[in-house]
């Protein structure tokens, strides 16, 4: 038994030494040790890794992401309050930017501004009145025709007053007619609303009367409705007909209705210093300023552009050397018919 031990020593001791030996020239077992280490180290590793990997996702995304979505929640209500203040803050700028452009207008003298707010707008085809509802009534001393202006123009008059809101009149109402006159020629005229989205027309303009294209028409002050001076629209076209006494002109108003929010009332405060008073009769008021328009057509540097047939005799007054305008040739007939 010794003797077979011993045997079974020398054995694998000369297989150990044969080995090394082979090992020191070749070199393969130790590149098989090492691919062989390193294989059973990265089997033994990479489950650990997963299982590493695996707790802290788990840790990362399920519990202690707890904190981190109440904190997001938070953060998202405050960038919502955030954007609401930001949008209310551009609001009050926009309205600021407004209001201060109002504040530009000089009202003329004799007259006091009242500003109000817009509450609704009743435009469009199917409204049966281009108006608009202001915040501000009779408890406010709003009276009917009153004037409705902004920084840019007119708008249009009170038409309608209730205590607490009113109605007004829009410049693009069918029913609205305003005296104006050129800001640079100080040609007369009437304008007169189309409907929404419709032109302005320009009434009773003598066909040889100077008015330009782009020319500003301001109100006239004729009747007392409106004050002198104010801007209502801009000429847009002018067509000379062969057959009529007046100009076609169509202009466009310079206050768009549909993007107010602020008007301003115009009152007179001082009848002294006013213009006359409107008879309280729009259509009345109205028919004078064309009174006015027709002696104008009539006179004698409007009838040099007429017609042969429709000039006035010569010699017709040999007392003035003119013939006599229509407004005298009325007040004669009415002085005839008092004394009759």
């Amino acid at each position: 038994m010794p003797r077979r031990l011993t045997v079974a020593l020398l054995v694998v001791l000369f297989l150990y030494l044969t080995l090394y030996t082979w090992n020191l020239r070749t070199g393969y077992l130790d590149k098989l040790s090492t691919t062989t280490g390193l294989s059973f180290i990265g089997f033994v590793l990479k489950p650990a890794d997963w299982v590493q990997d695996t707790a802290s996702d788990l840790w990362y995304q399920y519990i202690y992401l707890v904190d981190v979505q109440k904190e997001n929640t938070q953060l998202k209500s405050q960038f919502r309050s955030l954007n609401l203040e930001l949008a209310r803050r551009r609001e009050e700028a926009s309205e600021l930017e407004r209001l201060r452009k109002l504040l530009q207008f000089d009202a003329p003298p004799a007259w006091r501004v009242e500003g109000s707010r817009v509450l609704s707008r009743r435009v469009g085809p199917y409204a049966v009145l281009e108006t608009l509802v202001i915040d501000k009534g009779a408890r406010s001393g709003l009276e009917n025709d009153m004037p409705a202006v902004t920084d840019t123009g007119v708008v249009g008059r009170v038409f309608r007053v209730a205590p607490l809101s009113s109605q007004v009149l829009l410049v693009t109402d069918p029913n609205c007619r305003i005296a104006v006159l050129g800001q640079e020629s100080r040609t007369s005229g009437i304008v007169i609303g189309q409907g929404a989205n419709k032109p302005l027309s320009v009434a009773y303009v003598p066909l040889n009367a100077a008015l330009y294209e782009g020319e500003i028409l301001v109100t006239s002050g004729f009747a007392g409705l409106y004050p002198k001076g104010l801007p209502v629209a801009r000429v847009k076209t002018i067509r000379r007909s062969d057959i009529s006494l007046f100009q076609e002109v169509v202009a466009e108003p310079l206050v768009d209705p549909r993007a107010l929010e602020e008007v301003l009332l115009l009152d007179v405060v001082d009848d002294a210093d006013a213009p006359e008073a409107p008879t309280g009769n729009a259509s009345r008021d109205i028919m004078l300023d064309v009174d006015a328009l027709v002696d104008q057509l009539m006179s004698k540097n409007a009838t040099s552009g007429l017609p042969h047939e429709l000039q006035p005799e010569a010699g017709a007054d040999d007392r003035t050397g003119s013939a006599p305008s229509p407004g005298d040739a009325m007040e004669t007939e009415t002085t005839g018919r008092a004394t009759q």
